[in-house]
């Protein structure tokens, strides 16, 4: 379990628009009033927005003349047509996928309820520019008496000023977005637009520059590049809890290693998409759409992957600038081979691996034996089970062998034992239920076993996962800084971590330009049960000349040869 400072509340004000959320908005309030020690104390509403401008209709109706009414449907028609011609492609592109096809994060939902016993303040504020709002001192003061720790901007537009200073940790707002790369908006659409993989979000606290938060969170998510909406509803609903992952670690007296001043964005400002932007973009997004429709017909959607033998110790491959030859195991017609795992017995070297099958679309455990690391014997099943199995990360402990797969589709994190090595297995117990555990990695330092892991329903390839024990077996306890690295595409384990020069070294994969596009070389500089921090010491890069050029994200040392894998994309 977490442990959490009991004596510490965090009270929460909310700037809204009306009851009316969009649904992301309010499954995020909702994470935020579930999370122990968070409180909402107060709902900020724009007065200009929710409450009503009453037009004064007393006084005589002016009656329409006989040729006024006479002329009144043809000038309804070119009222109608004149609002069709200045009516952008992107407004009715919208109004067409949101009638046919909508985005389930802008549902409306209704928080009356939620919130009724929540006190409202409506606030006035003073307009400077087009969107700047300011907040006057009178308001200023009747929010300073809730002592709010912080403020979420779910209404109002561009906010300046003091209000920014008023609670501790300041006014928080979300960007849908890769700032970086995209200011302004909409959403989603111009990752689409230029082809680009992730599509990015932020969370940040307000300063009173454009553009230029304090990062509190921040990831990247897939591209939906088949629909606007789908790739919105990923990005969205991907960031309904950030605000109370933040909000724990405050709890949990971890707040100086959140606030960090973010990079200034030079990236240029977004707009609505012009009708030529707009053609374009209904054009790509329905070719991708046929091109996913049968998968194996383009590169895109097949990759091949094959096991590969370095002949140098991996020491030497931290930083290396020069290409790396290596010597390929290929698979055979209908299968790939990754996640190797090396682990010597007697005089024999046996090397597990992920044996997938693409007709099946389900991966084994398989085991290759050689001797000399020169001739190899057919892959021999080892591990199967009716859902996917990878990562075959294989630990000896008191003379006995133990597999700890991925097999997030369980939902679990298991350990198998072998009856007869390296061929004889069976599931020896549950060392972490409930948790659909990505490429679990295991190692023993200062009396514990510490277990390193991404979470396949929480960002795999951007969030680490940390939990210890005092046995293999268990139990095993989540650290209290869960997830315990965030770094969009760069955190998913890439294979065993190895010891050089007294320095632990973490392997991770590079997910940035394409999955497991090379390896990344972190060194764990701090591992307690209270801290976790590791730095980036290097990367190896896939040989672009080689057979497998487009990939490499495992790696495997033994002794004075490391194993990898590679991919290249394959045409059906």
């Amino acid at each position: 379990m977490i442990t959490q400072n009991k004596e510490k509340t965090l009270r929460i004000g909310l700037m809204y628009n009306g009851f009316d959320l969009a649904a992301w908005e309010a499954e995020t309030i909702r994470n935020l009033t579930n999370t122990p020690g968070v409180s909402l104390e107060l709902l900020i509403g724009d007065a200009d927005v929710i409450t009503p401008i009453k037009s004064d209709y007393s006084g005589a109706q002016k009656q329409l003349s006989i040729l006024k009414k006479a002329l009144l449907p043809v000038i309804k028609i070119i009222l109608k047509l004149k609002k069709f011609a200045s009516t952008s492609f992107w407004i009715r592109y919208q109004r067409f996928t949101n009638k046919y096809y909508p985005a389930s994060c802008d549902n409306r939902i209704s928080m009356s309820y939620e919130f009724r016993n929540i006190d409202m303040l409506f606030c006035r504020t003073i307009r400077k520019g087009k969107y700047s709002q300011y907040f006057t001192e009178d308001d200023l003061d009747k929010i300073r008496t809730y002592n709010l720790d912080l403020i979420i901007r779910f209404g109002f537009n561009i906010i300046r000023g003091p209000i920014l200073e008023v609670p501790k940790y300041g006014v928080w707002s979300f960007h849908h977005g890769d700032y970086l790369k995209y200011r302004g908006g909409p959403p989603g659409f111009w990752e689409i637009y230029f082809n680009d993989p992730w599509s990015g979000a932020i969370l940040q606290r307000l300063t009173d520059k454009l553009d230029d938060g304090i990062m509190l969170y921040s990831s990247s998510f897939k591209t939906n590049f088949t629909s606007y909406n789908k790739n919105k509803n990923n990005l969205f609903w991907g960031t309904t809890k950030w605000p109370s992952t933040v909000c724990r670690n405050i709890l949990n007296e971890n707040d100086e290693s959140i606030f960090k001043k973010s990079e200034i964005s030079t990236a240029p400002i977004y707009r609505a998409p012009t009708n030529l932007q707009t053609l374009r973009f209904i054009f790509k997004t329905i070719a991708n759409k046929i091109e996913t429709s049968f998968p194996g017909q383009s590169p895109k959607n097949r990759e091949l992957w094959a096991v590969g033998i370095i002949d140098k110790p991996v020491n030497t491959l931290i930083n290396s600038l020069q290409p790396v030859k290596i010597e390929w195991l290929e698979p055979p017609a209908g299968r790939f081979y990754a996640d190797p795992f090396i682990i010597k017995k007697d005089n024999n070297h046996y090397l597990f691996i992920e044996d997938f099958s693409y007709s099946a679309e389900r991966g084994r455990i398989s085991v290759i034996e050689t001797v000399d690391f020169k001739t190899y014997s057919e892959p021999t099943p080892a591990i199967e089970q009716p859902f996917h199995l990878s990562y075959p990360f294989i630990v000896e402990h008191e003379g006995e062998y133990y597999c700890i797969p991925e097999q997030c589709e369980s939902g679990e994190i298991a350990l198998y034992q072998a009856k007869s090595f390296p061929f004889d297995w069976y599931k020896k117990t549950t060392l972490v239920a409930d948790f659909p555990g990505v490429d679990p990695t295991l190692i023993q330092k200062d009396g514990l076993w510490w277990m390193f892991t991404a979470n396949h329903s929480d960002h795999d390839s951007s969030k680490l996962y940390l939990f210890y024990a005092d046995h293999l077996e268990g139990p095993w306890t989540p650290h209290r800084l869960n997830p315990v690295k965030q770094f969009p595409q760069k955190t998913r384990p890439a294979g065993r971590i190895f010891t050089y020069n007294n320095r632990l070294i973490r392997p991770s994969q590079n997910c940035t330009a394409t999955y497991g596009g090379s390896t990344i070389f972190n060194e764990i500089t701090k591992l307690t049960k209270t801290e976790y921090q590791e730095i980036y010491i290097g990367e190896l890069f896939p040989n672009i000349k080689s057979k497998f050029p487009d990939g490499l994200h495992h790696i495997s040392p033994e002794e004075d040869i490391t194993i990898v894998d590679g991919k290249r994309w394959i045409k059906k």
